[in-house]
């Protein structure tokens, strides 16, 4: 994900052009996304707008946090 579709729409063809890889494989890379509901996407024009939901991912690391310190925990409980 890429951190500016935090403050703005972003177009599929802008987020291409910055990494290696395909406009298709980017694409399918934002449909991933938008199916887990991290990003929505909108059309405009002829181009394919997206933007991340920052409270969807806060929620995500916030999560992500518990479960790391869970597993973090979990070998002293099992014991030596």
């Amino acid at each position: 994900m890429d951190r500016r579709t935090l403050a703005a729409d972003l177009a599929i063809s802008d987020l291409a052009w910055r990494y290696d890889i395909s406009f298709a494989g980017v694409s399918k890379h934002v449909a991933v996304l938008e199916r887990a509901g991290l990003v929505t996407k909108r059309p405009a024009g002829r181009e394919q707008m997206v933007r991340a939901d920052p409270e969807v991912l806060a929620a995500v690391l916030e999560m992500i946090e518990h479960l790391q310190s869970f597993w973090e925990e979990r070998p002293a409980r099992v014991g030596p």
